[in-house]
């Protein structure tokens, strides 16, 4: 079981702030963004990067045994 994280935008369009989706250990990134599009298709166009710990992974990265990500959209200030 991997817990999604969402933040700012992300969070107000699912309605609610994380979600608890089940994968296979070999899943990559980008299945666990089909996931989570598919769990709540109201986050279906968003652009998000995920990250997992302290850094953004890229699509085809596996997930193996992490338990938790987190889904940052783009932010810009100054």
């Amino acid at each position: 079981m991997i817990r999604v994280l969402l933040f700012a935008g992300l969070k107000e369009r699912a309605g609610k702030s994380s979600f608890e989706l089940s994968l296979e250990s070999s899943a990559t990134v980008a299945d666990l963004r089909i996931e989570l599009v598919a769990a709540c298709p109201n986050l279906k166009g968003q652009v998000f990067r995920i990250a997992i710990g302290n850094e953004y992974a890229d699509e085809g990265d596996c997930l193996g045994d992490i338990h938790e990500v987190a889904c940052i959209p783009p932010v810009s200030g100054g």
